[in-house]
């Protein structure tokens, strides 16, 4: 095994499957006192699963609408001690019919809040 599939196993095994807490930081949308961009970052509920990361949020949120304009994302799992870059990207609605596999595990891993 490669050192990059010994990690994607080790981060399978960590968080795959179950939902936990993870610092999800985009880019702001109004720049910072100096004019250049600033991180934004906060703490949501996510599911692992093949090499991405799964939250619920509303279209309207300020991280959707930072996604939409710089999809360039980083993750942290806290307890884990994991950090990673990558691209966001919006699925579309949940009810729509191409993300009702997906939907319905996520209706059973977020049941405690969905």
């Amino acid at each position: 095994m490669s050192k990059y599939d010994d990690a994607m196993k080790l981060l399978n095994d960590k968080v795959g499957g179950k939902d936990g807490l993870i610092s999800l930081s985009t880019v702001a949308l109004e720049p910072g006192a100096d004019g250049k961009p600033r991180p934004a970052a906060r703490i949501v509920d996510a599911y692992y699963e093949e090499g991405a990361f799964y939250i619920v949020t509303y279209a309207t949120t300020a991280k959707m609408r930072q996604i939409a304009q710089n999809p360039e994302v980083a993750v942290c799992v806290i307890v884990e001690n994991f950090t990673a870059d990558g691209i966001g990207e919006n699925l579309g609605w949940v009810c729509d019919e191409k993300n009702a596999e997906m939907m319905a595990k996520l209706r059973t891993i977020f049941a405690a809040w969905l």
